[in-house]
């Protein structure tokens, strides 16, 4: 494409320049961009004098749309070679009619027209004094457009690793949370969400583990709110994602940016002819049936063991009772979402409300969800004042499962009934063995949520008065409730609730934040040198406020948690109660400037300065910056065969804020309850160690990659490979007492790095007009290394073991080494060598002998796997055919291992006289112990699944009908995986308990994983 791109000045005029249609209606916002980047150029030509102006040629004409003839404001002239000839650049911009008067040099013939969202043109002169120049839209041109903090970049132009989702390659069918969308689609960025929990929330890691102790996930940035939520966006609501990979990207956003930065743009509205409206309707409804569960032993199964197995013993009720089918459910849930918007030239509008009623596949677990969402922009003073402002709530309330269920469900056994002759439930005697039909039946979760963000955005164009330059002005505010009651009947005994005669327990918590941000944006063009540059101030504060209450002992379950002033605790001490009240701020300048040379060479710098109230004095300060480089080598190197292929490479610094406040303080807390006169009196006491030398985290990161574009731009995509460290981890760690009080303190000790390569490439197959086949491959690896943990009197130690198996039998055996100078996720234990003739374990030693399980030591432990996966892949292709579509994307991770903790303890004949056992149980039928870990229990979870699957049709609609499009689609999720693991789910597990340094477990408290098949339609009016 010939001629200078002219850039979208801030972030606001993307969401308005949704689509080519939008382009006219907000060419007025785009004037004042083109003009800035122009203006400089004309002034400073002034200044050589007046020997060229004399001899110059006045051409004057319009610039119009080809679609509707109307006038396109904002559009750039620029007079090709006008730089050459005179030392600066010749040009102009179209006014609000369209229309623009131009000096030119009379040795030159040509002009360069470009607007955004339309095809740059070359026009030749030839003696005309009056030319229209009409101009095709070119809806490709906003896929070139990037997000970055604090405004937009040409994708050409970016030397950083950023990736870019839109819309159409968002994952589909049945999706009814923000983060699904991504899944697969972006190398390096991992979002599991093991079992089919819906309220359960998501595990996201971009390039590995950043951090132990503070933020782990990327930080989410929605129209411009830091720190906002996936909940609170409604996944039809949103346009574009894109996610900031290296440091450099994110170091704009500083202390919050080390575990990277996902930016989420919503749709906004456009100007409609004569200021109509435009409606699009979506709506699904889906069924969700039990994907997979463990293979547990029937009735009959069940009661054959002791003639296979001869030395075991069962435990035979006389029922036959599968409770699984017991608990759990065929899910039916429907969506809606409808949207209404226009506007005029001045002002537009989208209002958009969605509603989800969801089911569980666990028997009694519901959900309702309710989006609304209103963006509006209205632009005045000849376009240089641009208005936006968004509201959005969101509403949540469910009825929740407990995960526990499931396990019992597994585990029970399958010959006792369900109930008591005098219909009570049955429970049998034992450690564990609880009836998970009285778990489902008994207990009551019930949460509610809501949440109201606003936001104001106000933007001026002050290129009348200084070329180039514009600021803008942003507010938002976050309000946030929250609740969640509970309550375990008096005939429940189980859990926390045995032997209370019933419990209670509510919680309420609230949340606000505001922000205000002020930035000004300088864009100037100096000969063959452009620069886009923007300074800001950051001002956001934090409140977060709640209570809870527990009690039991009810004279009856009629009032469940709703009156806790019936609860004998309160009489007894036995009640407990809590409240809290803490409060943050972080306050920044930042900057960055950005440098376009010859449209060859790019370079970007960033800095920004930011205080956290959560750190000591002294310490509330850090610096963080990025610079970056870039070339374009088709522009340097004759490469017929390349489009594009520009190297890059970065550097970047980013921080991580504490993970609450009061963090480097001497806390105080209440100290349980003690009798004084009669009265119980709460006890205040010191709740942890002071640290006023506690401080940032910082995190170093390196970045090569190459962006490419070959045959057309039909094959194309970016290589990566990036190194990073994270020093100073803000960890709570052990500490000798005394001198200290307690023996754990947050310090900052220790460095983890990481290393990895990624990969996207896309190709186009077919591109006809009634035939199309696009495809898109996604790769990357990660490994983390836990370098050191240890700092001066404080050492880590040689190694640390954690993450025990847990009871029966099994709570003092870990299963997971954490060791300086190794990678993160190795699983530890014996290496299993078979069965013996007696029926004991065999393990090898660590001389590689094979020894009785008796004669095995600790010393002879090992490494039996890692929980993190070598590499993940996304495949992605989608097929059009006159009016058929077809999208098929698969998902996969390879490499990781899982210890089966379902396995471990019911893949043994020798469990079945208080439990089920696994129908493979009987492959150890010679065995005659109990259960012990070992490399037999952990396998590899390697995985290729098939994500989704949709077929859709699109109808060709009269040009009378009222409708502007209508689609009917069919979906599946979840549709199958490829894998040799024989748990629940292969799916990685980044953590165990909440502890990062312990992935690689799958424990027998989760949902089963389902399968949906969705219907659904898309209308326009």
């Amino acid at each position: 494409m010939n001629g200078i791109k002219l850039r979208k000045s801030t972030f606001s005029i993307l969401r308005m320049l949704r689509s080519s249609n939008a382009d006219k209606q907000n060419a007025s916002i785009a004037t004042m961009i083109l003009r800035s980047c122009v203006m400089f150029a004309l002034v400073f030509g002034f200044s050589f004098g007046d020997s060229y102006a004399q001899e110059r040629v006045e051409v004057t004409g319009t610039v119009t749309d080809a679609s509707d003839g109307s006038p396109l404001p904002g559009a750039s002239i620029i007079v090709q070679g006008s730089a050459d000839l005179t030392g600066t650049m010749i040009g102009t911009t179209s006014a609000i009619d369209g229309t623009f008067t131009l000096r030119v040099p009379p040795e030159l013939n040509v002009l360069v027209v470009s607007f955004i969202g339309y095809i740059s043109q070359e026009v030749e002169i030839d003696g005309r004094t009056n030319i229209n120049i009409v101009m095709q839209p070119d809806v490709r041109m906003l896929d070139d457009i990037v997000v970055i903090g604090y405004g937009v970049q040409d994708r050409r132009e970016i030397t950083s690793a950023v990736a870019s989702v839109s819309e159409d390659r968002f994952v589909t069918g049945n999706i009814n949370e923000a983060q699904s969308l991504l899944q697969g689609k972006v190398p390096g960025l991992i979002i599991t969400r093991p079992g089919a929990d819906p309220e359960a929330g998501f595990n996201i890691r971009l390039r590995g583990l950043s951090t132990i102790g503070a933020q782990k996930e990327p930080l989410v940035v929605v129209d411009g709110i830091i720190g906002a939520s996936f909940d609170s966006v409604d996944p039809r609501d949103i346009e574009r994602i894109e996610v900031l990979r290296d440091a450099s990207a994110s170091a704009i956003y500083g202390t919050r940016g080390a575990s990277g930065v996902i930016l989420i743009t919503t749709k906004s509205g456009s100007a409609t002819p004569a200021g109509g409206i435009s409606v699009t309707y979506s709506g699904q409804v889906s069924s969700s049936i039990v994907a997979n569960r463990m293979e547990m032993m029937t009735a009959d199964e069940y009661r054959a063991i002791p003639s296979q197995v001869p030395h075991a013993t069962i435990s035979d009720f006389g029922a036959s009772t599968d409770w699984w089918k017991e608990i759990t459910q065929d899910a039916y849930n429907h969506t809606h979402n409808l949207a209404i918007s226009g506007g005029t030239e001045t002002t537009t509008y989208r209002v958009s409300g969605s509603y989800r009623e969801l089911q569980g596949i666990q028997k009694g677990t519901t959900s309702e969800r309710l989006n609304t969402r209103l963006n509006i922009t209205h632009r005045a003073l000849d376009n240089r004042l641009t208005l936006t402002g968004i509201l959005s709530i969101t509403d949540r309330r469910a009825d929740v499962g407990n995960p526990s269920v499931f396990r019992y469900a597994t585990t029970h056994n399958p010959t006792a009934p369900i109930f008591n002759p005098d219909g009570s439930y049955r429970e049998i005697d034992g450690f564990d063995r609880f009836n998970p039909i009285a778990i489902n039946e008994l207990q009551t979760i019930d949460t509610e949520f809501n949440r109201l963000n606003l936001s104001l955005r106000g933007e001026y164009d002050f290129s009348d008065f200084v070329q180039g330059l514009s600021g803008g002005l942003f507010y938002s505010r976050e309000k946030s409730d929250s609740f969640r009651g509970e309550y375990r009947s008096k005939r429940l005994d189980w859990g926390d609730g045995m032997g209370r005669n019933g419990l209670a327990f509510r919680r309420s918590d609230e949340s606000r934040n505001q922000l205000f941000e002020t930035t000004f944006n300088y864009r100037q063009t100096f000969s063959n040198i452009r620069l886009e540059s923007v300074a800001g101030y950051s001002y956001q504060e934090f409140e977060n406020q709640g209570q809870g209450a527990t009690a039991g002992d009810f004279p009856s379950d009629a009032t469940l948690y709703h009156n806790l002033s019936l609860s004998g605790d309160i009489n007894e001490g036995r009640a407990s109660m809590f409240s809290y009240r803490n409060t943050n701020k972080l306050i920044a300048v930042f900057g960055r400037a950005n440098f376009t040379i010859d449209n060859t060479y790019f370079l970007s710098g960033t800095f920004r300065r930011e205080g956290s109230t959560r750190f000591g004095e002294g310490n509330k300060w850090g610096n963080f910056f990025a610079a970056s480089v870039g070339a374009e080598l088709t522009n340097l190197i004759d490469m017929p065969f390349a489009d594009q292929l520009k190297i890059r490479a970065s550097y970047g610094e980013t921080g991580q804020d504490a993970p609450f406040s009061g963090i480097s303080r001497l806390r105080f807390g209440t100290q349980g309850n003690f009798l004084v006169d009669g009265q119980f009196v709460p006890a205040l006491a010191p709740q942890s160690n002071p640290n006023p030398d506690l401080k940032w985290e910082i995190k170093r990161e390196w970045n090569v990659g190459v962006d490419f574009a070959f045959m057309n731009d039909r094959l194309f995509g970016s290589l990566d490979y990036y190194q990073n460290t994270t020093s100073d981890l803000l960890l709570e760690f052990t500490v000798p007492v005394p001198p200290n009080i307690f023996p754990q303190q947050w310090v900052n000790i220790g460095e983890l790095s990481n290393k990895g390569f990624e990969a996207a490439l896309n190709y186009i197959a077919v591109n006809r007009p009634d035939f199309s086949w696009t495809t898109g491959i996604t790769f990357s690896t990660s490994e983390t290394v836990l370098e050191s943990l240890s700092s001066g009197d404080l050492q880590f130690g040689e190694r640390q073991l954690i993450s025990n198996v847990g009871s029966p039998g099994l709570n003092n055996t870990p299963m997971i080494r954490v060791q300086e100078g190794r990678p993160i996720g190795e699983l530890w234990g014996k290496r299993f060598a078979g069965i013996s003739s007696n029926g004991e374990w065999l393990f090898f030693n660590a001389a590689g002998d094979v020894v009785r399980s008796e004669d095995a030591t600790g010393a002879d432990d090992q490494v039996i796997g890692n929980g993190m996966p070598d590499f993940q892949l996304g495949f992605d292709n989608t097929i059009t055919y006159r009016n058929w579509s077809v999208n098929m994307f698969w998902r996969g991770a390879f490499g990781h291992d899982l210890a089966n903790s379902f396995n471990i303890f019911y893949k043994n004949p020798n469990t079945a006289f208080g439990w089920n056992v696994t129908k493979t149980a009987l492959e150890l039928s010679e065995l005659r112990e109990d259960p012990q870990f070992s490399s037999f229990y952990v396998e590899d979870a390697s995985f290729l699944r098939l994500e989704n699957l949709t077929i859709g049709y699109t109808f060709d609609l009269p040009s009378a009908s009222s409708l502007r499009n209508l689609r009917f689609y069919v979906a599946g999720n979840n549709l199958w995986t490829i894998t040799n693991y024989t748990g629940v789910d292969p799916e990685v597990r980044f953590e165990d308990g909440g502890n990062p340094l312990a992935p690689g477990i799958e424990r027998r408290d989760q949902w089963f994983t389902q399968t949906s098949f969705v219907f659904g339609i898309d209308l326009g009016f």
